[in-house]
Parts: C-alpha cells; sequence; structure tokens
C-alpha cells in the first residue's frame, strides 16, 4: 500500500476519533495519521467480525465495501484480511485446531464477487453465518454436490470448487484471489496457473507441505 493510500485510509478512520477519544485519551488537535494509527491499535486484536461490528455502530450508514476497506486497514491490507477471514469461517464451523481434514477456501473475484468453498461439500451452517458476518449477505457459498467439482483429480478440493462455481454462474474468475485454511496441492496450484489466480496463502511446492496453522502462519 503507498503512503498516499494509507494516508488516504487514516483520514476516514480519523471519523471514529470523535466517538472513541475518551477511551484513547487523546489530544484533540493530535495529527489525523497519529489519531487515525492510535484508533488502529485499539482494534487490530479483535477478530474481523468483532472489528467490523465495532465500525458499524460508529457508522451505521456506511456500507458494507466501506466497513471491509476500513478493516482491512486496520488488519494490515487486502491480503490479510482475505487470510484471517478464510481462517476464521473455518474456525466458527470446527473449532479452534480442528477439522484440518476439511480445507476452506475464500476466493475474491474481481467484481468483488466473494466465494467461500469447501472441500468436497458446501460449507456447513456456522461457516456460513460468520461469512456472511464479514462479506454481507451476497457472499456465495460453493455447492454441496459433485456438480460443484471441477473437472479432474482435485476438482473436489476448495480452490477448485470454488473456480467451479465461478465458472458454473457465467462469472470470471479470471485474476481472482485466493485464501486458503491450508497450502494448495500442485494439482490446485497448477489450476490457480491456468486461470491466472493469485494464491495469497501459499503452496505445497513452496512450503513441502499441506498443513498450516488455521489462524496462524
Amino acid at each position: 500500500m503507498s503512503i498516499a493510500e494509507d494516508n488516504a485510509r487514516s483520514a476516514s478512520l480519523c471519523k471514529i476519533y470523535e466517538t472513541i477519544k475518551k477511551q484513547l485519551h487523546q489530544v484533540p488537535n493530535q495529527k489525523i495519521v497519529g489519531i487515525a494509527k492510535a484508533i488502529k491499535n485499539k482494534f487490530k486484536n479483535l477478530n474481523l467480525a468483532e472489528i467490523m461490528t465495532e465500525l458499524k455502530k460508529l457508522f451505521p450508514n456506511e456500507t458494507q465495501e466501506v466497513i471491509i476497506d476500513i478493516t482491512s486497514w486496520i488488519v494490515g491490507g487486502e491480503k490479510e484480511f482475505l487470510q484471517r477471514a478464510v481462517d476464521e469461517i473455518h474456525i466458527a464451523e470446527f473449532g479452534e485446531g480442528k477439522g484440518k481434514g476439511f480445507p476452506m477456501a475464500v476466493t475474491k473475484l474481481r467484481d468483488g464477487t466473494v466465494i467461500v468453498s469447501k472441500v468436497g461439500g458446501k460449507p456447513g451452517l456456522k461457516a456460513q453465518v460468520k461469512a456472511k458476518e464479514i462479506f454481507g449477505e451476497d457472499v456465495v457459498f460453493a455447492g454441496g454436490t459433485v456438480n460443484g467439482n471441477l473437472k479432474g483429480v482435485a476438482g473436489h478440493h476448495a480452490e477448485q470448487r470454488a473456480i467451479a462455481t465461478a465458472i458454473n454462474n457465467g462469472l470470471d474468475v479470471k485474476g481472482a484471489t485466493q485464501s486458503c485454511t491450508h497450502y494448495s496441492c500442485t494439482d490446485c496450484e497448477k489450476v490457480q496457473n491456468e486461470y491466472e489466480i493469485i494464491n495469497i496463502t501459499g503452496t505445497f511446492s513452496q512450503h513441502g507441505k499441506i498443513s498450516r496453522q488455521i489462524g496462524g502462519k
């Protein structure tokens, strides 16, 4: 993120200042960027849904897109936001340290559409609720039948089911951004490369393993 973009988000965040300045004990004439960074530090240790809930209280008339944009700035950018999102959605469904045999993926298309997918089936109810808390009611869930699989050996994997969902709905998946709860296998990596998908989590070829700490690095 450029300095100009960072300062622009800082200016937007500064609107929060008047609401919570007593809690932050900030001086009213402090520089805008300094105030915003103080607010950023206040929220950064909350999970995404908690941050967004607080922002919605402060800005009840703002769109989900604006809330996501500010939240992304707070947590360190869009990539970190998407990684935390897929991890938190998975944890909501299975709990901390559980469900590693059921990888999930969050795929953001260039038109802004967000698809949440799970290996071999549709994300569960708890995952769906969490995903809607983070991305809003328009989030798309990859279906739970074999029709939701992409053709190929690993077509039932979470990454490829998201691609199949986009294609089946007439959406352009080329150039999408994808975050996963695991490192993508070699078959999924090939498909990601074919569709020019940006994998922000990493792959087996990069890390030498599939499993990663969900909610960690």
